[in-house]
C-alpha cells in the first residue's frame, strides 16, 4: 500500500473499488487515520477505512445503522462472531478491525461480506 496522505487515501479507494461493492457518490476523505468514508444508502452500509502507517495496519470501521432499536446490535454481533474486532464507542454501533497491510486480500473479503449483510435474499 502506498502511504502518505493523498496516496494512502487513493489506495483506500482502490481497495474498496477492488472489492466491487457499490457506494453512493464520491467517498469522503477525512483526516483521522487517513479515513475515507463509503456510504451506500440502499443497503444501509457505511464503511470508514483508513490506515495507521507507523503500525502497518488498516483501520476499518464497519458501521451498523439501525432503523429500529437493537437492529444494529444484532448485525454487529453477527459480524463480530464471523470476523472479530473491537466494538466502537459511539451512538451508532460499529466494529473496528485493524488488519495488517499484508492482509489486504482478507480485508477485501470482509468488505464484500459486510456489504452482503445489507442485501437479504428474497425468500423462495
Amino acid at each position: 500500500m502506498q502511504t502518505g496522505s493523498n496516496h494512502g487515501q487513493d489506495s483506500i479507494v482502490a481497495i474498496v473499488d477492488q472489492a466491487g461493492v457499490p457506494y453512493d457518490g464520491k467517498p469522503t476523505r477525512q483526516n483521522s487515520y487517513g479515513f475515507v468514508r463509503f456510504i451506500h444508502h440502499a443497503t444501509d452500509r457505511s464503511l470508514n477505512l483508513g490506515f495507521q502507517e507507523r503500525e502497518g495496519r488498516f483501520v476499518a470501521d464497519f458501521v451498523f445503522k439501525r432503523k429500529v432499536p437493537n437492529e444494529g446490535e444484532a448485525k454487529l454481533d453477527a459480524f463480530l462472531r464471523l470476523f472479530g474486532g473491537e466494538v466502537g464507542r459511539r451512538e451508532t454501533p460499529f466494529a473496528r478491525l485493524k488488519p495488517r497491510f499484508d492482509e489486504e486480500a482478507w480485508l477485501i473479503d470482509v468488505i464484500r461480506a459486510y456489504w452482503a449483510m445489507g442485501r437479504p435474499m428474497p425468500r423462495l
